[in-house]
């Protein structure tokens, strides 16, 4: 691992760190329903700010190797209005769910700097300064929030006010951060500049907002089943699994995502034996990892998740599922990357909406008998069907499978670039 890799590794590790501190600050000082509460407060301001975001990141990290400087500038700022107004839109839909939840509602005012800074720190990892990015999203703002949050604790503000104040105060600081550098600082005019009209972004945004709002269904949406047929008890539980398996879940991402532009260069190279010693060894490493930190949570979990009160040590079940399910998803490989980068990129979009039904459906049928249990099983099932889907329809359209490159073959029709743009 280099160590550029090593860094942003740490990062994302710092990142799912500082946030299961945040989860045992909230239910060690304001009890075990505030914290449930808050989680499902979180998840409504994530799917509130992808709303607002309106893939505007997604799309600008896409358009950034086709336009100058100029160009970009000029497509910064229009996406930039767009998370503006998108995030007001976002804010407006998330008051009245968040209302009927008695989920903290006041932290509707987070979900607007959230949109811009979202976006904005898209614009900084399309310049390649995805250290920088990865600071300000992954440690800078976690940080700024826990602090504020304390110290709010700490005055006796009441939890609503306090989380919600270290929320807009984390978004609002590192998107002002973003904006200084991803926006130009004074309008320059270059008459030399190249007369090239700019894309249309609203088919774009619309898949890559889709894309967005359908993972974090996929991770989180259980929680609102768990809610509705158990209770915001059954809901900080799982929380509390949902924080600490991160610990381990955002680092095999991290790891994954590193090892795409690999694969992407070995197969269009046609190197198929690089293909199969470096795929093949990282992903047999990473569900080695996921089996292991499974087989510790369901063993020792209650060592860790007693950190939240004692009363959620039950949780070890829950987490010990989530890591096991994560383990059954990667001996898929990484089928939903390849299908993002590819022509079939909308197919994406079909195959989440179906795995967010099926994990509903599940949730739904085993949430009244297994509370915070059946939520962890229906979102590790769930997760496993859609990559196998996916995987499925990659081999038949003659895409890369993990499958068929652990075996030294590929099964692309040519260069990787020519099968993946049709």
């Amino acid at each position: 691992m280099t160590g550029r890799a090593a860094t942003l590794y740490g990062i994302r590790g710092t990142y799912a760190v500082l946030t299961f501190a945040l989860g045992a600050i909230v239910a060690r000082t304001w009890g075990t329903e505030t914290f449930g509460r808050f989680s499902l407060m979180w998840t409504v301001v994530v799917v509130a700010t992808i709303v607002g975001g309106a893939g505007s990141g997604s799309y600008l990290i896409e358009m950034f190797p086709q336009l100058d400087s100029s160009e970009f500038s000029r497509l910064a700022q229009r996406l930039a209005l767009v998370a503006l107004g998108m995030g007001v839109l976002g804010s407006l839909l998330a008051m009245p769910v968040l209302m009927a939840l008695d989920a903290l509602p006041l932290a509707t005012l987070s979900v607007l700097p959230a949109s811009l800074h979202s976006m904005l720190n898209s614009g900084l990892i399309a310049q390649s300064k995805q250290l920088f990015a990865g600071f300000l999203d992954g440690v800078a703002r976690p940080v700024i929030t826990l602090g504020v949050v304390l110290l709010a604790g700490w005055q006796g503000w009441s939890p609503e006010l306090a989380l919600t104040s270290g929320l807009v105060f984390g978004y609002t600081i590192t998107a002002g951060i973003s904006a200084a550098i991803t926006l130009p600082r004074r309008r320059v005019v270059n008459v030399e500049s190249r007369t090239i009209a700019l894309p249309p972004i609203l088919g774009p945004l619309s898949t890559f907002a889709g894309i967005g709002l359908l993972v974090t269904l996929m991770a989180q949406g259980d929680r609102f089943v768990l809610n509705h047929l158990g209770s915001v008890v059954d809901v900080a539980h799982y929380a509390a699994a949902q924080n600490t398996s991160n610990i381990v879940i955002y680092g095999v991402n991290s790891i994954s995502s590193l090892a795409l532009p690999q694969l992407a260069e070995a197969i269009n190279s046609n190197k198929s034996q690089a293909v199969n010693t470096s795929v093949d060894r990282l992903i047999r490493s990473l569900i080695l990892i996921s089996a292991a930190s499974g087989l510790i949570a369901a063993l020792f979990g209650q060592r860790l998740l007693v950190v939240f009160g004692p009363g959620f040590t039950n949780a070890r079940w829950p987490l010990a599922i989530l890591l096991f399910g994560m383990c059954a998803s990667l001996t898929f490989g990484f089928p939903v990357s390849v299908m993002s980068m590819s022509w079939l990129r909308r197919w994406v979009l079909v195959h989440l909406s179906c795995g967010v039904v099926v994990m509903m459906v599940i949730a739904s049928i085993l949430v009244p008998f297994l509370g915070a249990t059946g939520a962890a099983l229906a979102n590790a099932i769930a997760a496993v069907v859609v990559r196998a889907a996916i995987h499925v329809q990659l081999g038949r359209a003659g895409l890369p499978t993990y499958w068929a490159l652990s075996r030294g073959r590929s099964t692309t029709r040519g260069p990787l670039a020519s099968t993946l743009h049709g």
